[in-house]
């Protein structure tokens, strides 16, 4: 171990740390120096406890010309706090120190502490510190005059990779955020590391919004969970022959001209799902939509395909059947830029119920009925029927 081949070769140096800064801030009369090899650390700028002033390490010569130095730092559990040069780190001891015309200092020739070993009688070694470099990640936005707005930043390392453990995207009142980008617009690379240098380097991470508060939706689970919110779809979403729909939804659906597809209509043909009809209210009525019967409702840009509907139905209470695409009513609504392709297949009907006359199939537009307040652009509807 080298502590023993360094008391072996008369180590007399006070062994505490906080001893070796005294030799150095003071002299002490007591100990005989003069027949001692005697090994300075030059702090450069630095200091340990408030002290500034080189530490001094004394020791007898060694009988075989080989002596092994003891790294000060050693001594110090937590040298970094306590061994420190006020935004600097330390990076080792140098033999060398050169300084250039206008006095900036280099250093060269590093001590190894493991490997190389003393043969003066003097030496002197250099502390060697390097600038803290500052490294940050910063979250912003474009506000919408086109003013970049920061919201935080994270401070980093060298290779350090961004995360918005903190939540600054979603500090934008009254918007919701949907995805980090880079400078240039594309989107956030999640392997990116922070590349460092030898300068501060802020790397801002920018965030697109919407403007409300939306769910994000990305998956089928996600669709699923969201169906009575305000929605930005993010994904083509294929549903997997699954059965879906939403219940008579009131909110603001935005496609961002994505696909839905591949589902079965859901819908409750029990006494619960039925409703007064709209032509004659001692009549009960079985609506079936994508949307169901919806009000105060914005659908848009969005795309419905390989959609399925099965009619199956054996209360006899039901004395009509409305068959709508996006929906089958619609107050105060509007819908725009939307395709849906569909087809139905009739599985069972109550025995009394005549095709031909109550079932009611909205082919030529994506509603079966609206009000004049309700608007609808650019919207198609295909729903045929499949035979049995």
């Amino acid at each position: 171990m080298r502590i023993k081949n360094v008391i072996s070769t008369g180590f007399v140096l006070f062994i505490a740390f906080l001893t070796i800064c005294l030799t150095g801030c003071k002299k002490d009369n007591k100990i005989d120096y003069d027949n001692k090899i005697k090994v300075t650390y030059m702090l450069e700028g630095g200091e340990y406890k408030n002290c500034t002033a080189p530490l001094i390490q004394y020791y007898d010569a060694p009988k075989n010309n080989r002596l092994y130095l003891h790294n000060p730092t050693d001594f110090v559990v937590d040298y970094e706090n306590i061994f420190i040069k006020s935004n600097y780190e330390f990076v080792g001891w140098y033999k060398t120190k050169t300084e250039t015309p206008d006095g900036v200092p280099t250093y060269s020739d590093e001590w190894d502490f493991d490997k190389d070993t003393l043969t003066d009688k003097e030496l002197t070694l250099y502390a060697k510190w390097v600038e803290k470099k500052e490294f940050f990640y910063a979250v912003c936005y474009y506000d919408d005059n086109g003013k970049e707005v920061e919201l935080g930043k994270y401070p980093t390392s060298q290779g350090g990779q961004f995360n918005d453990r903190d939540n600054y995207a979603k500090r934008r009142d009254g918007y919701t955020p949907i995805g980090f980008y880079d400078e240039d617009g594309n989107e956030w690379d999640t392997n990116f590391k922070h590349p460092g240098g030898d300068e501060d380097l802020i790397i801002k991470v920018f965030v697109k919004y919407v403007k409300g508060d939306f769910a994000i939706v990305r998956t089928a689970s996600e669709l699923k969970m969201n169906k009575n919110r305000n929605i930005y779809l993010m994904n083509d979403i294929d549903l997997e022959g699954a059965s879906f729909s939403f219940n008579n939804y009131n909110h603001i659906f935005e496609g961002n001209n994505h696909t839905i597809s591949n589902f079965k209509v859901a819908y409750d043909s029990t006494r619960n799902g039925l409703i007064d009809d709209f032509e004659d209210d001692t009549k009960k009525m079985l609506c079936i939509s994508v949307f169901g019967n919806i009000k105060n409702a914005t659908i848009r840009n969005v795309n419905f395909e390989n959609v399925h509907y099965e009619i199956e139905v054996i209360l006899s209470l039901t004395d009509t059947i409305y068959l709508g695409g996006i929906c089958v009513s619609m107050t105060d609504s509007t819908i725009s830029n939307v395709n849906f392709s569909a087809d139905y297949v009739i599985k069972k009907l109550p025995n009394d119920f005549n095709v031909e006359e109550d079932l009611k199939v909205a082919t030529d537009n994506v509603y079966y009925q609206k009000d004049t307040s309700s608007e609808v652009s650019n919207a198609k509807c295909d729903i045929i029927k499949l035979e049995n």
